[in-house]
């Protein structure tokens, strides 16, 4: 059975935010079923991480090692979660065509990789933030400044490519959506739907979970784990 492409247009930001939260009570139950190994790998790795207080440059390839399973699960949930809301597609209803299947791993295959690669700058991008903010001073250093505005605009500029694992797993052409995504209204539409559908949230829920911790005063990693549930949640 072929795969149907959907077509990408104009939005609204408010539109989008509400559909998300519409589909997401709508299918929570299956939502939670598939994404449990991916919510557990998750939290483990946050659990881990909190363990290690070295502060060297080498972390910045040790913990991407280390949460690189995390972040394997987690863009195969991104794919599952994709072809459910495009195609309406279900893990425990797959269709039995051997061709569909075939193509579909294909796609799952590009998906995660292109956000694994995603996450990689990402987090590249806030080591190098944290390193400015370390080796500032207080006179400034115009080199650093005008490197740094050079970051912060290439890092606006890529925030449309954390839609790439989302138009890869429904088999979009990722060559057309980039050749079509001229200007900085897309970066500023994905930044504000991303502040509004997962910082808001995640800020409320691990402020939530923050407060519940210490008033049961539980400990470091106990707290983490809390926070990373709440967090993978929403």
């Amino acid at each position: 059975m072929p795969i149907r492409k959907p077509t990408i247009g104009r939005f609204s930001i408010l539109d989008a935010a509400r559909k998300g939260l519409r589909d997401m009570l709508l299918h929570g139950n299956y939502l939670l079923r598939v994404g449990a190994v991916p919510m557990v790998a998750s939290v483990a790795t946050a659990v881990l991480l909190s363990l290690n207080t070295q502060g060297d440059v080498f972390n910045l390839i040790a913990n991407f090692l280390w949460t690189l399973p995390a972040e394997i699960f987690l863009g195969w949930f991104l794919f599952v979660y994709a072809r459910l809301l495009v195609l309406g597609e279900r893990v425990d209803r797959l269709d039995s065509d051997v061709d569909f299947r075939r193509q579909r791993q294909q796609l799952l295959r590009a998906s995660v990789m292109i956000f694994v690669l995603f996450k990689m700058l990402m987090a590249g991008s806030h080591h190098f933030f944290l390193w400015v903010m370390e080796n500032r001073t207080p006179d400034g250093d115009m080199p650093l400044k005008m490197a740094t505005l050079v970051w912060m605009g290439l890092l606006f500029w890529a925030l449309r490519l954390g839609a790439l694992p989302v138009l890869a797993a429904v088999d979009y052409p990722l060559k057309r959506f980039m050749l079509g995504a001229h200007g900085a209204g897309l970066s500023f539409q994905l930044f504000a739907l991303w502040l509004i559908c997962f910082v808001m949230p995640q800020m409320l829920t691990w402020s939530f979970a923050d407060s519940l911790a210490k008033s049961l005063n539980l400990g470091l990693q106990t707290q983490v784990a809390i926070m990373g549930f709440f967090g993978f949640i929403f």
